[in-house]
């Protein structure tokens, strides 16, 4: 089961598709607010991680979690949930690819944060898509231009408003780590060898809190490597769930 991240959706994962089609069987999500997915008003990552959980139930067997970016952070949540439950389909195995959980929540919304808010505010869906690849995950303009020809650029702009709020909610998140290491739930983090400091610290800190984890490094690849290196990056994840 895979998680897209931020401003996109479940044909996110349209390069690796095929290669993880022929060695599982995927389900690919589409988060709240999201391609075939409704939305509410009212909004956490608890919420996200009950959407998580729902499909494993509907699945309705142990399942490889894979989450990417802010799908990361849901794929831990909605892990350290499954994994307390008896009786019920759990994580067999989770992979997370540059989840950012901050060293600490916020009382309130930062700066910048409240510039996104705004922006989001003023409707120019792809302004804000497009600041927020430059400017949070740092992305070059070559790799931008990847992305906005890959099929899940206009559902990554039709989602646009909802980059703001899922940002806030990491900004006010707090993760706690104590039924993984219980649990000695397996975990792989990918991270990207060129990626960005607070993005390799994020993974660092996460590794740490987690002993049955392990980071893999990609070599010369940031935060697309699914893109940018699709056969090694099926090769990290398949590795892992099937060792």
């Amino acid at each position: 089961m895979v998680i897209h991240g931020i401003a996109g959706d479940a044909t996110r994962w349209t390069t690796v598709r095929s290669r993880l089609s022929a060695k599982y069987t995927l389900f690919a999500m589409d988060r709240r607010g999201r391609g075939a997915s409704g939305d509410s008003s009212a909004y956490s990552i608890a919420r996200e991680a009950e959407d998580v959980m729902a499909l494993v139930d509907a699945i309705g067997e142990d399942v490889f979690l894979l989450g990417h970016s802010f799908g990361g952070v849901v794929a831990l949540e909605a892990s350290s949930r499954l994994v307390t439950r008896e009786g019920s389909p759990r994580p067999k195995k989770l992979v997370v690819y540059e989840p950012f959980v901050p060293p600490a929540p916020v009382a309130e919304a930062s700066p910048l944060m409240r510039e996104y808010l705004a922006l989001a505010e003023t409707g120019d869906r792809e302004v804000l898509v497009l600041r927020f690849l430059r400017e949070i995950v740092q992305m070059s303009d070559a790799e931008i231009g990847r992305l906005r020809s890959h099929s899940s650029w206009p559902a990554r702009v039709a989602a646009a408003p909802t980059i703001a709020r899922e940002m806030a909610a990491i900004e006010r998140h707090r993760f706690d780590p104590t039924p993984l290491v219980v649990s000695g739930l397996p975990i792989r983090m990918l991270l990207g060898q060129d990626s960005p400091t607070f993005l390799r610290e994020a993974s660092t800190r996460l590794a740490s809190m987690l002993p049955a984890s392990q980071i893999v490094e990609l070599l010369q690849q940031k935060h697309i490597a699914m893109d940018t290196a699709p056969e090694l990056f099926v090769r990290e994840v398949s590795s892992f769930f099937e060792a």
